[in-house]
């Protein structure tokens, strides 16, 4: 009987003067081996998964104030036949946990009889929870979320690596205080993280890329974006920064903001690097651009490089399904990089596209557009101040050289690219410290700018409306109630992603304005400078070549 495992249990307590260590051996009945030292341990005691697989077939269930930690794996047993919304770990109303270190495998591989994203065998579930650390640990082969954290205040994922989950990596909805860092994500399904509702929030420094799965990974197919935000018209949310991620290699958008309402306000988006995504082979209105944004006012993207990013770097766009709010929404881009960003679909490639002008408006200044399908034309934006140069990459995460033209071209007098704010505080982008390459068939020569200047004057700007107010946000304060339904999936997802969504997220910033300055000279048409854009991340094998033939390709090697 498998009471009797408790029999089998080796639970060596060591008592400190303020906790406990229960050390808890491996077993072929895991849950009931941890769920048992869960139950001995107080506030404050740790509980140390020795090294070895720790099968589980019943959800664990966490104490109040306790940390889960060691060398152990815990894995989910084959076809173990839960109904959806079920999971591995399971926490109500508790504070103060800490996870770090151990391994978590939901084993897509042993349990096929069940689709992705639909709420079947996540690994974690919170609700109404405070205080939650993950830090060091592996979460993989998921059937469905990674970590879902429901109306709770404090969640931080740092340090982790999280590889292929059958949803989201990070699901976080109407929490507050939600920091997301220095992860590596290869995504399956959908996003590394994902944000419904809340007030600060941090995704910084993480690598989010996914790549070849296989019928040895369980299945699947990644076809979501990188990061997403939703709202309904529910709760607002404030204070939301994304910044320092090396995003790449997706078929779906880098980053994916949508809104049923005017709630979705004053996201800063910096310093990223987003390459090789929005690779979807239709146009379904969010899977096609490095960002897409529908609904959402006051964005600020600035300091980041597009580089081979769909047909845009940044895109307005709305589904057939998408309500439209009479609401004008605006957004800023400027100080960005945007090279090699080509047709892959039937809709020609811009790239700042408005597929949705009538209540969206991008202002666009001091922007460099190179070696792109076509050039940056102002069309449905008020621009001023871009450029065509090439930016003279010095090495593979798209540092420039040091007599690039971009080099303080940039607002403020800035670098225009992903070290332009600050650069000396910048720091490594996304989690790995890539080798700086330098490009031997670089040319030395400074880019000269294009001397067959059209429509410059794009905006009309005039000056009579200066430090013009893009967010004038309003809040509304409203609560969502906690769901009866556990692991509610609000997505509905597919394999496919068909999304929807009626969460929430939005920020409500009012810090940014437009600068109306009056000296506009926007540069149009392709540079003709002779520059290689180099291009390398640790999970492929790098071709460089001219950018002014032709992009970078790519061969990835066989795992």
């Amino acid at each position: 009987m498998r009471f009797f495992v408790l029999l089998l249990l080796f639970i060596l307590t060591i008592q400190t003067s303020s906790a406990a260590t229960l050390f808890v051996d491996p077993s072929s009945d895991g849950d009931e081996a941890i769920n048992a030292a869960m139950q001995q341990a107080q506030p404050g005691d740790i509980v140390h998964l020795n090294s070895g697989t720790f099968w589980v077939d019943d959800t664990i269930n966490f104490a109040d104030g306790v940390t889960l930690t060691g060398d152990g794996e815990v894995k989910l047993v084959d076809y173990v036949g839960w109904n959806s919304g079920k999971t591995m770990f399971y926490a109500s109303r508790l504070s103060d946990i800490t996870i770090s270190s151990i391994t978590v495998d939901g084993n897509s591989q042993g349990n096929t009889d069940v689709p992705f994203g639909q709420g079947y065998y996540g690994l974690f579930l919170f609700r109404n929870c405070e205080n939650v650390v993950f830090d060091g640990v592996t979460l993989e082969y998921a059937k469905s979320d990674g970590i879902i954290f429901r109306n709770g205040d404090g969640i931080t994922v740092t340090n982790c690596t999280i590889n292929k989950m059958g949803h989201e990596g990070l699901y976080s909805l109407y929490t507050d205080n939600v920091e997301f860092t220095n992860n590596i994500c290869f995504t399956r399904t959908n996003s590394a993280c994902r944000i419904a509702s809340g007030e600060h929030v941090l995704i910084s420094n993480n690598e989010i890329y996914s790549g070849t799965i296989t019928a040895a990974d369980g299945g699947g197919s990644s076809t979501g974006p990188g990061i997403e935000i939703n709202i309904d018209s529910g709760q607002p949310a404030t204070d939301i920064e994304i910044s320092k991620n090396y995003i790449h290699d997706l078929r779906g958008s880098g980053i994916w903001m949508t809104s049923e309402s005017t709630k979705g306000d004053g996201v800063y988006i910096h310093n990223n690097i987003i390459r090789d995504v929005g690779n979807y082979p239709s146009d379904n209105k969010y899977s096609t651009a490095g960002i897409t944004i529908w609904q959402f006012n006051a964005t600020l993207i600035e300091n980041n490089v597009f580089d081979d990013t769909g047909i845009a770097g940044v895109r307005y766009a709305k589904r057939a399904s998408d309500g439209v709010v009479d609401e004008e929404f605006t957004t800023i881009v400027r100080n960005n990089v945007f090279i090699n960003i080509k047709d892959k679909i039937t809709i020609p490639a811009e790239p700042v596209m408005n597929s949705y002008s009538e209540n969206h408006k991008f202002y666009v200044y001091y922007n460099d557009f190179y070696n792109n399908y076509d050039a940056f034309d102002g069309n449905l934006c008020i621009a001023w101040n871009n450029f065509a140069l090439n930016p003279m990459f010095s090495d593979s995460m798209y540092h420039l050289k040091d007599d690039s033209s971009l080099i303080g071209a940039g607002y403020n007098g800035a670098d225009i690219g992903a070290y332009g704010i600050g650069s000396d505080e910048i720091g490594t982008i996304g989690t790995i410290d890539h080798d700086e390459i330098t490009d031997p068939g670089a040319s030395d020569e400074p880019a000269t700018e294009p001397t067959d200047d059209v429509n410059e004057d794009l905006d009309n700007c005039t000056s009579d409306e200066p430090n013009h107010d893009l967010d004038n946000a309003t809040i509304d304060d409203g609560r969502i109630p906690d769901e009866d339904e556990i692991n509610n999936d609000l997505d509905n997802c597919t394999a496919d992603y068909v999304d929807n969504s009626t969460t929430e997220y939005v920020d409500n910033s009012t810090t940014d304005y437009v600068d109306n300055s009056t000296v506009e000279h926007h540069r149009n048409g392709h540079s003709q400078g002779t520059g290689y854009a180099l291009i390398e991340t640790p999970h492929e094998e790098i071709v460089v070549c001219s950018a002014e033939l032709t992009k970078p390709t790519f061969r990835r090697p066989v795992s």
